[in-house]
């Protein structure tokens, strides 16, 4: 995520100023950058929650390394150098805060650590793609890299730490393929694209952690049941095409099947099932409206369904059903696996 409006409107918060001289004090940005850090922190933690819990299902998996990373390049106009002179950046890969009990931790990585190297390959050397967004190119090439490692083999992380250098080595688990990023918008928004998983700040800002996890596990579930593909592979079209005739159909297949699959992931990961059900119910009436109803179903139908799934979480081979529609071409039904509310 770019740094610039969200900085904005946080320093706002705190009666600060970005725009025009004199410049804001690095100081004075401490409040705002430990904000940040405690986003990053907290969306990172509930992601790799769900998504360890989800990796036997998924078919790409990579090591959960209980970072959650950020860099300069994120940081605009004056924050730049107030946000190095905060976190220590020395490197490209800056570790933002640590996942509790995940294997950064267990390994003695501390926040504000500057990533050198991971594996054999150093940080300044990872190359983004074309299509990575600027700010953020230097987080994806490094989330792609890692994602190449074995998933649950020791993994040493080369540090900078206070002007001294120091190794580290994991012991990380499995997850599946994610990343996780907060969008910096106020706007009600989550997506996943098959590897990237984002929610708007708005969201973050709003919803407890139970919430922001009925959201991701929802997500997630899009890239474990490898939904972009089976879009494109239908001749999809999206924008403003989106939720007209066949389009819409495909579309609320694909987020019925999330919805249902979802349940499974947030009882996997130790929530009640019942969770995401409730969560439907109260957001539903309230915010619903900004989640694309042309390509979704109702919020009434979606809590029925998720309730329903609830009292299926322990029968035998629900799971093996769910998991091979990624064998099935996308044909639109949604109808047929929809729970209707009464």
């Amino acid at each position: 995520m770019v740094r610039l409006r969200r900085l904005c409107k946080l320093v706002a918060a705190v009666a600060l100023t970005l725009i025009g001289p004199p410049s804001v004090a690095a100081e004075d940005y401490r409040p705002v950058f430990e904000t940040l850090r405690a986003a990053d922190t907290r969306l990172q933690t509930l992601g790799e929650r769900l998504a360890v819990a989800a990796a036997p299902w998924c078919r790409t998996v990579q090591p959960a390394l209980g970072i959650a990373i950020h860099g300069p390049d994120q940081y605009l106009g004056d924050a730049r150098a107030a946000a190095i002179a905060h976190f220590g950046f020395t490197s490209p890969i800056g570790v933002a805060g640590i996942v509790p009990g995940g294997a950064a931790a267990r390994a003695g990585v501390r926040a504000d650590d500057s990533i050198g190297s991971i594996g054999y390959r150093s940080t300044a050397t990872l190359a983004p793609l074309p299509s990575d967004t600027k700010a953020t190119a230097p987080l994806a090439a490094f989330d792609r890299f890692a994602a190449t490692l074995p998933p649950s083999a020791p993994l040493r992380l080369v540090l900078e730490r206070s002007g001294a250098t120091l190794s580290a080595t994991l012991a990380p688990v499995a997850m599946c393929r994610a990343r996780f990023e907060q969008r910096d918008s106020d706007a009600v928004e989550a997506s996943a694209d098959g590897i990237l998983v984002q929610i708007s700040a708005g969201l973050m800002n709003e919803l407890d952690d139970d919430g922001v996890a009925v959201l991701l596990a929802h997500e997630l579930a899009h890239n474990v049941l490898e939904h972009r593909r089976r879009l494109d592979s239908a001749g999809v079209r999206r924008g403003l095409l989106s939720g007209i005739g066949r389009n819409a159909g495909l579309f609320k297949q694909t987020e019925v099947e999330a919805d249902i699959l979802s349940v499974h992931i947030l009882a996997k990961a130790g929530y009640d099932p019942a969770l995401a059900g409730r969560f439907w119910r109260t957001f539903g009436p309230k915010r619903a409206g900004g989640l694309r109803s042309a390509t979704h179903p109702g919020w009434r139908d979606r809590a029925a369904t998720m309730a329903a799934e609830a009292g299926r979480v322990a029968e035998a081979g629900r799971l093996d059903t769910l998991l091979a529609a990624r064998e099935r071409p996308a044909d639109g039904d949604w109808q047929a696996i929809l729970v209707r509310a009464r």
